[in-house]
């Protein structure tokens, strides 16, 4: 099996590691490495939920950002299993500027398009003690929003990216968001700029539509239940 495999596409072949498309990388990562090489790298994105977390509930610490893109920097050169060192511990913000740019649009678009949504089409069912009406109206909103902003912020995306997982040091340190931007508009034009914005958007979706819905159902539960409580 290992003698055919190696003479239709051998460990060497450049073709390895060359990706047509989101089924092609299912594909061939599932075939050479097995199933579960497509959590490769979970335990550095469960890793910033938590000090995420403790942030959002408390104000001051680190600049915003500090911790997605260094936990953002090791995933992603955990995914390339990069054999370089890092020279020097400032390399580990690499791409900060490009995270900042990336986060607080995608932000601010998600959450412009989610509440007008989410209130639409709660009017439609004109129920807001239904567990079930706040669920779908919050699940709706949420993945639209998150379909929306991915795909809006995908050319930063890109841009970060590039510069998390450039090899070069030197190349490093003179990169910016702007001069990446041009140089993939250059080069591969708007295909390039817009380059994983499907997988990205498949993901967006329904990663918002789960936290929004999930979020707001047991905030229904919670003071459904405080309600009963005082009431008795």
């Amino acid at each position: 099996m290992q003698h055919w495999w190696n003479q239709w596409l051998g460990p060497s072949s450049p073709e390895c590691f060359q990706y047509r498309g989101t089924m092609d990388v299912f594909s061939k990562v599932t075939r050479q490495e097995g199933i579960f090489r497509l959590w490769r790298g979970t335990g550095a994105n469960l890793a910033l939920a938590v000090p995420m977390a403790f942030k959002a509930s408390n104000v001051g610490g680190k600049p915003p950002g500090m911790w997605t893109t260094l936990i953002g920097v090791l995933s992603s050169r955990q995914n390339i299993r990069s054999p370089e060192n890092v020279r020097g511990y400032h390399l580990l913000w690499t791409g900060l500027g490009a995270q900042l740019a990336r986060d607080a649009p995608y932000s601010a678009i998600c959450w412009t398009v989610l509440e007008p949504i989410r209130r639409h089409v709660i009017q439609l069912f004109g129920d807001q003690s239904n567990a079930a009406v706040i669920l779908g109206a919050n699940f709706s909103a949420g993945f639209i929003a998150g379909v929306i902003s991915a795909g809006a912020t995908c050319p930063l995306d890109v841009a970060k990216t590039r510069r998390q997982i450039e090899r070069d040091p030197e190349r490093v340190l003179s990169m910016n968001t702007r001069r990446i931007l041009l140089e993939v508009w250059r080069k591969e034009g708007l295909e390039g700029l817009f380059r994983g914005a499907g997988p990205r958007m498949a993901r967006a979706g329904p990663s918002v539509g789960i936290v929004v819905s999930s979020y707001e159902v047991m905030k229904h539960i919670m003071h459904r239940k405080h309600a009963v409580q005082t009431y008795d």
